[in-house]
């Protein structure tokens, strides 16, 4: 059932705070549990179980949740992190700058556009 792996790399604290962000996300776009595990292809009980943070879910299972929930994983060099939480809970000028700067240096992963 649940993989709460003892070797796991996220902290408690983490998979709390990750498991909190998803299921904000799924309640601000109206989607139940049930709803986002067909988006997925996962099963309910497995949304549930990442929600709560009794799950070490895989990345395949986060970037699936993420994708559903028209969000995008990413990996922020620790040195930036305060920064970026300050960029995201600006107000939205600040954050429209700071989006259109990502736009300039994004790259596009080219698998990704085949979809």
């Amino acid at each position: 059932m649940a993989r709460k792996s003892s070797s796991s790399l996220l902290s408690s604290s983490t998979l709390l705070e990750l498991a909190s962000a998803f299921r904000r996300m799924r309640l601000k776009r109206g989607l139940s549990q049930m709803a986002l595990a067909d988006l997925t292809g996962r099963k309910q009980a497995r949304i549930s179980l990442v929600e709560s943070g009794r799950d070490d879910p895989r990345f395949s299972t986060l970037a699936a949740l993420a994708k559903a929930l028209g969000s995008e994983l990413m990996l922020i060099p620790r040195e930036h992190a305060d920064e970026v939480r300050r960029i995201i809970d600006s107000p939205s000028g600040e954050r429209e700058q700071a989006r259109s700067l990502f736009d300039e240096m994004y790259i596009p992963d080219p698998e990704e556009e085949a979809d």
